[in-house]
């Protein structure tokens, strides 16, 4: 695009979502892969009333904290990454002073509460898991706020075992399997050494194509078990090999010094990617209930494959759980069954249907946990509220989303006692938190 179309501005601050502030004509500018105190060009994509989405062009006067060249030939183009411009030491802090910024400038949080950031002990080749888009025979990541996906031959931020497996999915024989039949490919590596993959389909597959597709899957290192799906994704179907033992793939223990517990991850069923971060959330819910008390009774909602509902009963606490994904209800089942637990109850069930029940019942619990999706509790907030349960514990990841429920659940009673920011994806804008609430 011509040049006269680009724009000089100066960038102030950061945002949520990654990119540099700046002001224009009176309008606020975002522009990612920028730094506060730099000069940049930019072209404006997106032109709203009050503010200005641009793509940066040209950096005139780079900050001296800027990284250049990015580790990855792809940043900039591939839309995984969004900090890759920023020393791995400094992101910790720019995630904590937006957290901070964002939460305490719109709810009732007192800012004494929110804790410092907890950053990531390791800043590349941590995730345990990816989701590949596939289009057009391309097996990669969407770029940047686009539905264009980029091939991805290695990912800096993926385990070296998931990195095997995605060199191998760009052979062309794999690539036309994938271009024919797949919308996406889940590949979950949750012990590091093991990997499952699962394809979400255009259609379902008959069994013919189940074996060919296996047959070829079957070739590549690592891989323990597959599976695919279709439409919702709530039901998945094994195929292709099958390993010795049980079906899914490998899950350490929850915490280190448990002993080995069998316990599996089914292809497909959500698994936190940043392993060593997701034993310090369990071990910090794990902390804030015991200054609750001994023995609780729990009620989790969003209870996924168990994640936090086994090391909970593990701890000593009666839980009762709820999930509406079938797969995940069925993983965390079989995980339970692997131990002598017999204070919990896992249910196939809605948060929103668990509440109302629980409401109905009249039945009391002394924490509600959750762990809600993107998208928060904005349906079930004001049912939660009429519960009464004494704590909260609400797992976050994505603070704006927190931010507006904190804003429902302290209109009905409940006052937010801590808040603690965990960067559980480096060289990405996002963080997730863990909050404890009271009435």
């Amino acid at each position: 695009m011509a040049a006269s179309m680009d724009h000089e501005v100066t960038i102030t601050g950061m945002a949520h979502g990654g990119a540099g502030v700046a002001r224009l004509d009176g309008k606020v500018v975002f522009v990612p892969r920028t730094l506060p105190g730099e000069t940049v060009q930019f072209e404006p994509l997106i032109a709203k009333r009050t503010y200005t989405w641009g793509r940066l062009t040209r950096v005139i006067q780079p900050s001296p904290l800027r990284r250049d060249p990015p580790p990855c030939d792809l940043f900039g183009e591939c839309g995984g990454c969004h900090w890759q411009h920023i020393p791995d030491s400094l992101q910790p802090g720019f995630k904590e002073a937006i957290f901070r910024d964002l939460v305490s400038r719109n709810t009732a949080v007192r800012p004494e509460r929110i804790l410092p950031i907890v950053p990531s002990p390791r800043m590349w080749n941590y995730r345990a898991s990816i989701t590949l888009k596939v289009d057009r025979g391309n097996v990669g990541f969407y770029a940047a706020r686009s539905h264009r996906v980029v091939p991805v031959p290695k990912c800096l931020l993926a385990s070296p075992v998931l990195n095997e497996a995605l060199g191998i999915l760009q052979e062309p024989d794999l690539r036309v399997l994938l271009r024919t039949y797949a919308q996406e490919v889940q590949a979950a590596s949750p012990d590091g050494i093991h990997a499952s993959l699962c394809l979400r389909t255009k259609r379902p597959l008959t069994l013919s194509e189940e074996r060919r597709i296996g047959e070829r899957l079957r070739q590549v290192p690592g891989v323990a078990c597959t599976a695919w799906t279709h439409g919702g994704g709530f039901h998945l179907r094994p195929f292709g090999p099958r390993r010795e033992g049980p079906w899914g793939a490998p899950l350490p223990p929850p915490w280190p010094g448990l002993p080995q517990t069998g316990f599996r991850s089914v292809p497909g069923v959500f698994l936190q990617a940043n392993r060593e971060q997701n034993i310090r959330m369990i071990r910090e819910v794990l902390s804030l209930l015991d200054g609750i008390g001994n023995g609780l009774k729990i009620l989790e909602l969003f209870s996924g494959a168990g994640n936090f509902t086994l090391p909970m009963a593990l701890a000593g606490h009666r839980v009762d759980a709820f999930e509406i994904h079938p797969a995940a209800v069925e993983n965390a089942r079989w995980n339970l069954q692997q131990t002598t637990l017999d204070t919990v109850s896992i249910q196939t069930l809605s948060a929103e249907q668990a509440l109302m029940c629980s409401r109905k019942r009249h039945a009391r619990c002394d924490v509600l946990v959750m762990d809600p999706p993107r998208t928060g509790i904005k349906k079930e907030a004001a049912i939660i509220a009429e519960c009464n349960a004494p704590h909260l514990i609400y797992i976050s990841c994505e603070p704006a989303a927190w931010r507006r429920d904190e804003n429902r659940l302290s209109r009905g009673g409940y006052e937010c006692l801590s808040s603690l920011p965990l960067d559980l994806f480096p060289q990405t804008y996002h963080v997730e938190s863990i909050h404890h609430l009271a009435r």
